[in-house]
């Protein structure tokens, strides 16, 4: 561990874990260490055993400020692993989960401190907005469609759910009281990457929960780390975890998302059509799930559409009928099967 000091213990650890993107943790670091108050808030970086120049990079952090401590493991864990130890190390009251290619808005930690001194809930989640993968061009910018701070007793916490699961699969959004954390069971959700989205609604919490509405964080979508997983995460992990959760009544749960997503037809072409859905995952992550003879035969015949013609119809659907929905036309744009993508 580098940056090990004593004194007062903090208020808030900033917790980001990372792998090999020293130069985007760079930007990221810098970002957030302009915003450190003092001693009430510690930086904490978890590194999975990477092997590029990262550790140099958080050395030269490190023998800046004493506000930045450094967490090298012994090999890569994965994302939920990873913030685990993280969490475990932390310092702080409360964790701030972050991620390494991600910015804060101006005032964006005296913001989140002023909330958990004011409310001390168990959860708080900050609003963000989706920008271009170099944090960039804004495309979308309100995520979470709440205005002003919503406080969230605790008979209010099945509308907490509602609104707020699906946004906090991005972990960046999430602070945790560190103390409810270690009294989850993480090894259930372990290997899911949602990890934190399992540890908060394992069952209900014992407090209150808060949302900032004003978003804060700047999040840089479409990370090409998460290329090569995102169907299992989405389409197999992503309702596993939500159909989990026996405490949230059916009706709820199906609202977020359907049991069996990939039975969604539609979505599933557009899967095709950016890249996350093939005969591999058809094979190795459909089929075996999937009992119904004729859904396998249709979502068979998805993953053997030729993928570029159906990129470029996709597209064309989206310009034409939903040109606000710059997310989805970004990421069909960006899609490694665009030109020069491949």
């Amino acid at each position: 561990m580098s940056g090990e000091r004593k004194g007062v213990a903090p208020f808030l650890t900033i917790c980001i874990a990372t792998y090999e993107r020293a130069e985007q943790l760079r930007r990221t670091v810098e970002c957030i260490l302009a915003q450190l108050p003092g001693p009430e808030v510690e930086l904490l970086v978890v590194d999975g055993a990477s092997r590029d120049h990262t550790a140099q990079v958080m050395e030269s952090f490190v023998s800046r400020s004493r506000l930045v401590r450094y967490l090298r493991l012994a090999s890569k864990g994965g994302v939920d692993n990873d913030f685990r130890k993280g969490l475990e190390d932390a310092r702080g009251k409360y964790v701030w989960f972050f991620c390494d290619d991600d910015f804060l808005a101006d005032t964006a930690v005296e913001r989140v401190l002023d909330a958990l001194h004011t409310h001390s809930p168990e959860v708080l989640i900050v609003n963000g907005e989706a920008r271009d993968e170099k944090c960039g061009e804004v495309l979308n910018e309100n995520l979470l469609r709440i205005r002003g701070c919503r406080i969230y007793a605790q008979d209010r916490q099945l509308e907490f759910f509602r609104d707020v699961v699906a946004y906090i699969t991005y972990i960046g959004a999430v602070v945790i009281r560190r103390e409810l954390w270690l009294q989850r069971p993480h090894q259930r959700y372990s290997g899911s990457e949602l990890a934190h989205i399992g540890m908060i609604f394992h069952e209900s919490l014992p407090g209150i929960a808060v949302v900032i509405g004003e978003p804060l964080v700047r999040l840089s979508q479409f990370s090409s780390q998460w290329s090569s997983r995102a169907f299992r995460i989405w389409m197999i992990n992503w309702p596993g975890l939500i159909w989990s959760f026996d405490w949230i009544p059916e009706r709820i749960r199906r609202a977020i998302v359907p049991r069996y997503p990939w039975r969604n037809i539609p979505k599933l072409i557009i899967l095709r059509a950016v890249g996350d859905y093939d005969l591999e995952k058809y094979t190795t992550q459909v089929r075996p799930l999937e009992k119904n003879f004729l859904y396998r035969a249709v979502t068979r015949a998805v993953a053997l559409i030729p993928r570029r013609p159906v990129r470029l119809l996709v597209l064309a659907c989206y310009s034409m009928f939903l040109p606000g929905r710059k997310q989805r036309i970004f990421q069909l744009k960006r899609s490694r099967f665009a030109p020069g993508q491949e």
